[in-house]
């Protein structure tokens, strides 16, 4: 699942969703809109806040 659906499907805010991980607003913002892909450190966060439904494959486009 992409990023911006997991935000969109649980009514997350950015904003929220960066406080959460540590981050600023802006970062995912990019990260949403893919024009930024997260380190490795920052993609394991991303996996574990999202229970597992965001994941590295999301980012590149693999299919799970």
């Amino acid at each position: 699942m992409r990023l911006s659906e997991y935000l969109h499907e649980n009514g997350l805010t950015e904003t929220g969703f960066a406080e959460t991980l540590g981050v600023d607003q802006s970062t995912i913002h990019r990260l949403a809109k893919k024009e930024q892909i997260p380190g490795r450190e920052l993609m394991v966060r991303i996996h574990e806040a999202t229970k597992g439904q965001v994941t590295a494959n999301d980012f590149f486009g693999i299919a799970a």
